[in-house]
């Protein structure tokens, strides 16, 4: 396997967000990245064996909860709310045993090499309902809100490359959107008005 340095990111490491894509396994460990959006285990090319990784679909990453918690009830994955004396109080509280207890993980996105030549990549964050409390997440965490009725999802379109003042007026109009469309308050704030993050111009 073959790419020029200036088409992977190498160096990358997955904690079980990316699947074998030959077997659909959870993988843990370094990847890279190459410029078409495709995953190779290994930290580089040179770093074999890399075989195929590839994204899961909303369906695996429920699937896989559901077996975690079915066949290795794990400290991660284990719900303690209706064991014992707690399941007369979660009971009582109206919590539902169908919602898995969630909290969002803060992830710091890097743009891939594919972000860079596209000029834009999607951001993904989570906001609880009743609070102005933010936290950015990767994509399989922001799936996995997608039942929870205490988080609210959010993902938009970041802009990074081209006019520095258009960039930074379309990120700013964006949040304004999203603001106003999902009727929230304070994205601007938990992201400290810096419109121009990720830029990757001069």
């Amino acid at each position: 396997m073959y790419y020029p340095k200036t088409q992977i990111e190498t160096n990358l490491y997955s904690s079980g967000d990316l699947l074998v894509e030959s077997t659909r396994l959870p993988y843990s460990g370094f990847y890279f990245s190459t410029y078409d959006g495709k995953y190779f285990s290994g930290k580089e090319p040179n770093d074999g064996p890399n075989f195929s990784l590839v994204l899961p679909s909303k369906k695996e990453i429920n699937n896989q909860i559901f077996n975690d918690l079915l066949f290795d009830p794990s400290p991660s994955t284990y719900d303690p709310r209706f064991e014992g004396e707690n399941n007369t109080y979660s009971t009582l509280a109206g919590a539902n045993p169908n919602e898995l207890p969630y909290s969002p993980t803060s992830h710091y996105p890097i743009p891939t090499l594919k972000d860079i030549a596209n000029k834009q990549f999607v951001r993904y964050l989570i906001k609880k309902s009743n609070e102005n409390v933010y936290t950015e997440v990767n994509r399989v965490s922001y799936i996995l809100a997608s039942n929870q009725s205490l988080f609210k999802q959010i993902s938009f379109s970041w802009v990074i490359a081209g006019d520095r003042n258009k960039v930074a007026t379309t990120n700013r109009s964006q949040l304004i959107f999203q603001e106003n469309k999902l009727k929230i308050q304070g994205l601007g704030v938990f992201l400290r008005f810096n419109y121009l993050q990720f830029y990757q111009g001069r």
